[in-house]
């Protein structure tokens, strides 16, 4: 039995539909470097599906990796924990890539700073790059689930501490990376600035030997306008799956349309097959009632 209750038999579940319908991505490496083309994939039924990543990659077997369930009962709550960045109404000019796993937009500046980061609140965090988890269905694309309910796509904004100078040196210490987790809904209503985005540029990198597309965005729009969190440490989410990363999950969702969404089903790996018939999440790999999972409003 798990977190008071929940048979453990649940996370097993949880754990092979994760393996059936999809798998994930935090991206270290910048385009055409020698990580981008790392052999792994999402097939739950190839060596290189993330079943077998450990054998590859030992640590994507030790403990504490992630994503995990968030199970809500089992959360410290009440923290006094505030995030904010320097620049909030700015579009930032970058590149917008397929990389066979995912598209991924990097950050031509590095000019947006997080602030108040929990265990670094005076540490200055640059957003790097930020890139989208997705399915094959509208009900599972996340990587983490919140009490066992999964959504259509998962955001993560890649951010690393400025105090290491470079995202490489950053990612090896156990304060350098943060990822700031946004989960995306699928609802009718006018389009934002970020469904326009994804729907004007996503469609132009559907085949990853294709060229970088030039485009700006404005990260905060990401945001939801209420920045309720839950965080907790874990773990890179694709290969090697280093055990040093500081995830921040939004608990609010933002909202695209239909359009947006069917945008992500077009993308093609570098093998030529559709990204979402398997999915680009990693399972589920623990719970929170097995972790120290805080959050910064009260229950």
């Amino acid at each position: 039995m798990v977190c008071g209750g929940l048979p453990a038999v649940f996370l097993l579940f949880l754990q092979r539909f994760v393996l059936i319908h999809g798998s994930t991505l935090i991206r270290e490496d910048t385009p055409g470097s020698e990580m981008s083309v790392m052999e792994f994939g999402y097939d739950p039924n190839s060596i290189k599906g993330p079943r077998y990543w450990n054998m590859k990659w030992p640590s994507c077997g030790f403990s504490r990796q992630s994503p995990i369930d968030i199970n809500t009962t089992y959360v410290t709550y009440g923290r006094p924990y505030e995030i904010r960045y320097n620049q909030e109404n700015q579009d930032l000019p970058g590149n917008l890539i397929n990389n066979g796993h995912t598209t991924a937009f990097y950050f031509e500046e590095k000019a947006r700073y997080l602030y108040g980061v929990p265990g670094s609140p005076k540490d200055k965090f640059l957003l790097n790059e930020l890139h989208f988890h997705f399915g094959n269905d509208r009900i599972h694309g996340s990587e983490h689930s919140i009490n066992g309910q999964f959504f259509p796509i998962e955001v993560h904004m890649v951010h690393y501490n400025s105090k290491y100078r470079q995202p490489r040196i950053a990612s090896m210490m156990p304060d350098g990376i943060i990822a700031v987790s946004v989960f995306l809904r699928i609802r009718s209503g006018p389009p934002n600035h970020v469904d326009t985005f994804i729907k004007t540029n996503i469609p132009r990198v559907k085949d990853p030997k294709g060229k970088a597309v030039k485009a700006d965005l404005n990260p905060s729009l990401l945001l939801p306008f209420k920045r309720d969190f839950y965080t907790y440490r874990g773990s890179v989410s694709v290969p090697p799956c280093k055990n040093n990363i500081r995830w921040i999950i939004m608990k609010e969702t933002r909202d695209i349309s239909i359009f947006a969404y069917r945008a992500f089903l077009t993308l093609k790996t570098k093998e030529g097959e559709i990204i979402s018939k398997y999915g680009n999440f990693r399972p589920i790999q623990d719970s929170s009632c097995n972790r120290l999972v805080e959050a910064n409003f009260m229950y």
